[in-house]
């Protein structure tokens, strides 16, 4: 978990060098396509060696927030495979009988094809073992309406990403708006 957080502050600093790389790059395409023609080698290697720069940034960049992803969602299903003693679904605590079910069904978070639609918000579960409380926020596919975007507020990059999705008619049981 500290190695995440960690993880994490170098991401956000490395997003503030990618803006910057992306600005070199282009610079560096335009002086490319400047000298072109004419024979400043020299100057046509600074351009391509700006432009490349650009992409390697890119490409570090979604490397780093693919693997906080990952170790995250990780991270997340041995918590609630360690014990989750309630669970609240969208202010609504569920019972003892209830809570086996939506914790194996919380389990099978995993990635499904993309589809190129979007989500709109749908509710709140937040899962308490002992001291610890952890609180997703899942929102509803516009396409597929028994799919669900998990996210996890505890990492900046898993607030703004889906950490996962469930295909399921259980919270729909449950009536969140």
């Amino acid at each position: 978990m500290y190695d995440l957080f960690r993880l994490e502050y170098f991401y956000l600093a490395f997003r503030i060098w990618t803006i910057i790389s992306l600005c070199l790059g282009l610079t560096g395409i335009v002086i490319f396509l400047y000298h072109r023609r004419k024979k400043e080698s020299r100057k046509k290697f600074i351009g391509a060696i700006l432009f490349g720069q650009m992409w390697l940034s890119v490409l570090i960049l979604m490397l780093i927030n693919n693997t906080i992803q990952w170790k995250a969602k990780s991270e997340l299903l041995h918590k609630i495979n360690l014990s989750t003693s309630s669970i609240q679904l969208c202010d609504h605590e569920l019972d003892e009988q209830q809570t086996p079910a939506y914790k194996q069904l919380l389990l099978n978070i995993g990635e499904i094809p993309r589809h190129h639609s979007s989500a709109t918000y749908c509710g709140n579960i937040k899962l308490k073992s002992g001291s610890e409380t952890i609180k997703l926020r899942f929102e509803r596919d516009n396409n597929i309406k028994t799919e669900y975007w998990i996210y996890w507020d505890k990492y900046t990059v898993t607030k703004d990403n889906a950490i996962g999705y469930l295909r399921t008619n259980k919270l729909d049981e449950m009536n969140c708006r």
